[in-house]
């Protein structure tokens, strides 16, 4: 019987991006990421000390910011 059921395959990982990473990919100014990280509008923005770290996929078609 859990043999005919279907299992999705794992995520694949996805490398943390930086602030200037996501900025580029974002078409934004690194400042901008930075206020919209520490505002709680980028899903996955971990403060890092001084820096931001941005783990969740990021859909730069759907962003709504």
């Amino acid at each position: 019987m859990l043999s005919s059921m279907k299992s999705s395959p794992p995520p694949v990982p996805v490398p943390p991006l930086t602030t200037r990473d996501l900025a580029r990919i974002l078409g934004l100014s690194v400042r901008q990421v930075q206020h919209l990280a520490a505002t709680g509008k980028i899903p996955g923005a971990v403060k890092a000390g001084r820096d931001w770290i941005f783990t969740a996929p990021i859909d730069p078609v759907s962003r709504s910011v």
